[in-house]
């Protein structure tokens, strides 16, 4: 007599670990249909448009930024839910930036692309307005792109915000 049988004759069934290794497989299964569906659910892969050009224009654009940093204006930029963005920019001894023509773009960190932008519409001495598509709460990120006139130094600023509903 063996080990794994009864004392009365009878053959013992161990279906335990048969039922183990199959839920275990079960369970693995499952998790990979999950993973699968839910990195699809958002649209799959997000790729950023012209990211080769961007790359290739880097110097470029970190000589535009400092050009931008140079003029020591400042933004502060405000929203909520709903879009409606009011910009104040201000120079380096605290004095309202006039006569700007520009626009600010949206978007969302997490997404690739923009979302939205509008022209910059003057309010007051230094204050400016747009309606953009911000539609949820969360992380946006604004661009901010203005000069006096189109031979101007182009200022340029990107602020990152925790909208609130």
């Amino acid at each position: 007599m063996t080990r794994d049988q009864p004392q009365d004759g009878s053959v013992r069934r161990n279906w335990h670990f048969p039922a183990i290794v199959i839920g275990l497989l079960l369970f693995s299964v499952g998790s990979q249909v999950y993973l699968v569906t839910s990195s699809r659910s958002d649209g799959g892969a997000q790729v950023e448009t012209n990211y080769y050009t961007r790359a290739a224009n880097w110097d470029q654009s970190q000589e535009r930024a400092a050009v931008s940093d140079a003029l020591g204006w400042t933004l502060d930029l405000r929203t909520t839910v709903g879009g409606n963005v009011e910009i104040i920019i201000t120079d380096s001894h605290g004095d309202p930036v006039q006569g700007l023509a520009g626009e600010v773009a949206v978007r969302r960190p997490s997404v690739a692309g923009q979302v939205g932008r509008a022209d910059l519409v003057a309010t007051g001495p230094g204050r400016y307005r747009a309606t953009l598509p911000v539609q949820r709460a969360g992380l946006w990120d604004f661009t901010v792109r203005a000069a006096r006139s189109d031979d101007a130094p182009r200022f340029e600023r990107t602020v990152r915000l925790d909208v609130r509903g």
